[in-house]
């Protein structure tokens, strides 16, 4: 099977612009975990906040989470998140207790299109 060679290159450029990205988040989280000055924390975490809304355009993902609560019904989240981090995201809105996974399954990009979601956004999936 032959490889359009613009695809491989443009997929190559946008993961190298996420490996940029992502370096200069880590110096940005870096930088203010060695500050104490609040109102350059908070500019740091709206620069952060700026970077992953960046990343978050050139590879739009939605992640689906099962959620089992104590009463044993399964609930299903949505995280607006890179894949590894969708779990993490959702365990630390849930209750305590409560068990999670990653569902294997992918949303299609017309359907994440739909759902429109803000970067780092995570919600309960309701079923109408």
């Amino acid at each position: 099977m032959l490889v359009d060679p613009r695809y491989t290159r443009d997929r190559a450029a946008m993961c190298d612009k996420c490996n940029q990205i992502d370096r200069k988040i880590e110096r940005y989280r870096t930088l203010s975990s060695r500050i104490t000055d609040q109102l350059t924390i908070d500019g740091i975490a709206k620069l952060v906040e700026e970077l992953l809304a960046e990343k978050f355009g050139l590879h739009p993902e939605i992640h689906l989470v099962r959620v089992i609560p104590d009463n044993g019904r399964r609930q299903f989240w949505q995280a607006a998140t890179d894949r590894d981090e969708a779990l993490d995201r959702v365990l630390d809105v849930i209750p305590e207790g409560w068990a999670a996974s990653l569902e294997e399954r992918r949303l299609s990009a017309d359907h994440m299109a739909e759902l429109d979601k803000k970067p780092g956004e995570v919600r309960r999936y309701q079923v109408s």
